[in-house]
C-alpha cells in the first residue's frame, strides 16, 4: 500500500488499509503477501505504471529545432522550411496537435495570430524575393509549447540601376568660391522588368575626389558622417567633384555623378558685368532711355581690377564703348532741343500762370461770398414745435419737429435757469424727431432747450459746425 501511495499520489487516490491490524509483529511470509496483495489492488484499478511514468517523462524534456535554420535561396525560388523533433526514444515521442508559422515584419517583430498552420512538421513558402525571418511553434496534446526560427536569405543580382540616360545621373550645382551648397539629388532609380522596388532597401555614401598619394592617382574618397541622401558640402574650392554611391542590402552598387560649378570672386565680378553688357541693345536701336543701363555696366566695369578685365571678352568690352558713344551723341542733341522747348514752354508757361492767377482770384471771392452765405443760412435755423415731458425713472422725453437743413440737434438741460452747469446731449440724425435725457434726480426742476446745428464747407475746403438758434426754455419736474 505505501509503494502504491508513493507512485501515484499525483492522482490523489487513497485505498482503505485491510481490516487486520498491520501493527502487530508478522513473519515475513505474512508481509510478502501483503506488499503482493497491495500490487495486485493497485495494477487492477489504475493505468499502468509505465504509461503514467512516460507521461511526466517527455512533458517538458522535447524540443524543436530548424532544419537548417539559415537557408539560402535564388530570387524567385520556392523555399521550404523544415522543424525537427526531439525527443527521449525511451519514453516516446509526444503528440504534437499543431505547428504554428509566424512571419515577423521589418523591424523584426512577430505577429499575434499566426501567418500559417500545418499539421505537419514543415511549411513551403513558393517563391521568395527578399530576406524572411519565421518562427515555427509546436503545440502539443498537453498544451507545451516550444518553437525555433529560421532566416530565408535571398541570393540577389544587380536588378536596378541609376538612370544614365541624357547624363539623367549628373547633379549641377552653382556655387561661389568659399560658400556651402545643399546637394539632394533626385536619383532616378530603374529597376529591372519583374522586380519590384519595395524588395529594395538603400544606403548612401557621399565621396569627394581626392588625390591618392599611395597609388599616385586620383580617385573617390569616402566622406566620414556623409551616409544620408542630403549632403552639405562646406567651403567649397574651385575644381572639386564629387559622387553618390548607392547601395542595396545585398550589396549591389551604382553610383552618381555630382557636378559643382564653382564660381570665384574675380570671375563673379566680371560675370556680372558681362550681364550687365549683355542686357544692351543692338547700338542702331539705343535711345536715351538705355542710358541708365549703359552707364551702371561702366560703372561697374571701371571697378574691375586688370585681372577682372582680362576675363571679359574683347567684343563685349567694344560693345559697352560703342554704348557710351551713342548716349553722348544723343544727349547732345537732345540738348538743343531741349534749349528751345524750355524757351517756348516758359513763355507759355508765364503766360498760363497770369490767366490762373486771375481764375484762382476769382473763384477764391465767389467761395467766400457762398461761405458767408452759408454760415448766415444756417445760424438762423430753429426748432419748431419742441415739447419736453418727464418720465418714470429719472428721465425725461423730449420730441421736436425735423428742420429743413440742419445736419442734426443739440439738447441742452441744466437745474439752473441760466444753464450753469448744463449738461449737452447730441443728436446727429438730420431727420430725428425724439430724444429721452436719462439719469435726472427725481423731484428736480430742470431747463431744457433744444437746437439745430449744420455742417458748412468753407472755401478752404474744411468743414465747420454751424449752430442754429436755441428754442425756448421748456421746464419740467423729474420724476
Amino acid at each position: 500500500l505505501s509503494l502504491y501511495k508513493m507512485t501515484h499520489a499525483r492522482y490523489n487516490i487513497s485505498v482503505a488499509p485491510p481490516m487486520k491490524d498491520l501493527t502487530k509483529p508478522r513473519g515475513w511470509k505474512s508481509r510478502l503477501s501483503a506488499i503482493v496483495l497491495s500490487i495486485v489492488i493497485a495494477m487492477a484499478f489504475m493505468p499502468s505504471l509505465g504509461a503514467v511514468d512516460q507521461a511526466d517523462a517527455y512533458a517538458g524534456e522535447w524540443s524543436i529545432e530548424s532544419n537548417p535554420s539559415e537557408i539560402y535561396a535564388s530570387y524567385g525560388d520556392g523555399v521550404q522550411l523544415d522543424v525537427t523533433l526531439n525527443y527521449d526514444e525511451d519514453l516516446g515521442a509526444p503528440e504534437i496537435e499543431v505547428y504554428r508559422w509566424y512571419l515577423a515584419d521589418e523591424n523584426y517583430d512577430f505577429p499575434d495570430e499566426p501567418t500559417e498552420t500545418t499539421e505537419d512538421p514543415s511549411l513551403w513558402l513558393g517563391e521568395v524575393y527578399a530576406y524572411q525571418y519565421w518562427k515555427c511553434e509546436a503545440v502539443d496534446s498537453e498544451g507545451d509549447t516550444r518553437d525555433c526560427a529560421f532566416d530565408v536569405y535571398v541570393e540577389q543580382v544587380m536588378n536596378w540601376h541609376i538612370d544614365t540616360t541624357d547624363d539623367a545621373d549628373s547633379f549641377y550645382y552653382d556655387v561661389e568660391e568659399g560658400q556651402n551648397i545643399e546637394m539632394d539629388p533626385a536619383l532616378n532609380i530603374i529597376y529591372d522588368e519583374g522586380y519590384d522596388s519595395s524588395n529594395f532597401k538603400f544606403t548612401y555614401d557621399w565621396r569627394i575626389e581626392a588625390y591618392d598619394e599611395e597609388s599616385d592617382e586620383w580617385d573617390y574618397v569616402s566622406i566620414d558622417g556623409a551616409n544620408q541622401k542630403k549632403y552639405v558640402a562646406k567651403n567649397v574650392t574651385e575644381g572639386t567633384n564629387y559622387r553618390l554611391y548607392v547601395t542595396d542590402q545585398y550589396g549591389n552598387t551604382d553610383f552618381a555623378y555630382v557636378y559643382l560649378s564653382v564660381i570665384t570672386a574675380d570671375q563673379k565680378k566680371a560675370d556680372k558685368v558681362t550681364e550687365a553688357i549683355d542686357k544692351i541693345k543692338d547700338i542702331a536701336n539705343i535711345t536715351l532711355a538705355d542710358k541708365a543701363g549703359i552707364m551702371a555696366a561702366k560703372a561697374a566695369y571701371d571697378a574691375l581690377s586688370l585681372d577682372q578685365k582680362n576675363l571679359l571678352y574683347t567684343s563685349d568690352i567694344n560693345k559697352l564703348m560703342e554704348a557710351i558713344k551713342k548716349i553722348e551723341a544723343l544727349e547732345a542733341e537732345a540738348k538743343a532741343k531741349a534749349e528751345a522747348e524750355a524757351k517756348a514752354k516758359a513763355e507759355a508757361e508765364a503766360k498760363a500762370k497770369a490767366e490762373a492767377e486771375a481764375k484762382a482770384k476769382a473763384e477764391a471771392e465767389a467761395k467766400a461770398k457762398a461761405e458767408k452765405k452759408a454760415i448766415a443760412k444756417a445760424k438762423k435755423l430753429k426748432v419748431k414745435s419742441f415739447k419736453v415731458k418727464a418720465a418714470k425713472g429719472k428721465k425725461a422725453t423730449v420730441t421736436w419737429k425735423a428742420t429743413k437743413g440742419a445736419k442734426g440737434y443739440q439738447i441742452m438741460y441744466s437745474l439752473n435757469k441760466k444753464f450753469k452747469k448744463a449738461k449737452k446731449v447730441n443728436i446727429k440724425k438730420a431727420n430725428a424727431k425724439k430724444a429721452v435725457i436719462n439719469k435726472l434726480k427725481a423731484k428736480k426742476k430742470y431747463f431744457v432747450k433744444i437746437r439745430p446745428y449744420s455742417v458748412v464747407k468753407k472755401a478752404n475746403g474744411k468743414k465747420v459746425t454751424v449752430y442754429g438758434k436755441w428754442s425756448k426754455v421748456k421746464i419740467i419736474k423729474a420724476k
